[in-house]
């Protein structure tokens, strides 16, 4: 026999041989693991059964937080606004008269003696001088410091509101603008809003949200906290 034939015969005996592993190799078969105390049922052939969080464990929340409520938040109504003096106690009346007579003046030294009799010194300007009458002068567009008399009467004669109402920090605030949302002014108090400051001015409001004009502060008790922009 050749030696090409006993080459032939043995691979042929070789591929015999194997054939038996392949089929075993890719027949071999599946079984199904349970593990203790799970029951299964015929349904789940359909697929896995619903993941099942561990005792004690919730799932969060899918409502968004109160503060992203968006247009369902209620709206906060405007502060009440008041005119003159008929609702104010009688210190905070008494101090609004005076000065108003010292702005009436034209002399920014009638607020000298309001100034110093204060338990605290009324904040007018962030960079203050050292005199007070000198910080007015030097907020005034004038040099005798009558402009900012005149802003001092036009804001004491409008509309005021009150914050911290039956606390310790119950205040008095002028013009009543001042704490108010710019959004929800009516045309009527629109024009109130002109009779102190610019539109320019009111624009800036508008376009910040923050009131950033002159205020006056006065506290429950009659003492004068303020008069100058708003921080």
């Amino acid at each position: 026999m050749t030696r090409f034939a006993l080459a032939v015969i043995s691979t042929a005996l070789c591929l015999i041989s194997a054939a038996p592993l392949a089929r075993a190799a890719t027949e071999v078969p599946t079984q199904r693991i349970i593990g203790p105390g799970l029951d299964v049922g015929a349904g789940d052939a359909e697929g896995p059964a619903p993941f099942q969080l561990p005792p004690g464990v919730t799932r969060p929340s899918q409502e968004p937080p109160a503060d992203e409520a968006g247009d369902d938040a209620p709206d906060v109504p405007p502060p009440t606004v008041y005119y003159g003096d008929a609702e104010l106690p009688p210190a905070i009346a008494s101090l609004r008269a005076e000065l108003i007579a010292a702005a009436k003046s034209g002399d920014p030294e009638q607020l000298r003696p309001i100034i110093e009799r204060q338990p605290e010194h009324p904040v007018f300007a962030d960079q203050e001088a050292e005199d007070v009458i000198d910080t007015l002068k030097a907020e005034s567009g004038d040099v005798e410091g009558r402009e900012i008399l005149a802003i001092l009467l036009d804001i004491l004669e409008s509309g005021w509101v009150k914050i911290d109402e039956g606390t310790p920090n119950e205040t008095y605030i002028w013009p009543y603008f001042a704490h108010y949302p710019a959004d929800k002014l009516t045309p009527p108090q629109l024009v109130e809003v002109f009779q102190v400051m610019t539109a320019g001015d009111f624009a800036e409001i508008e376009a910040t949200g923050v009131y950033s004009f002159y205020r006056v502060e006065i506290a429950a008790d009659g003492r004068w906290k303020r008069f100058s922009m708003s921080e």
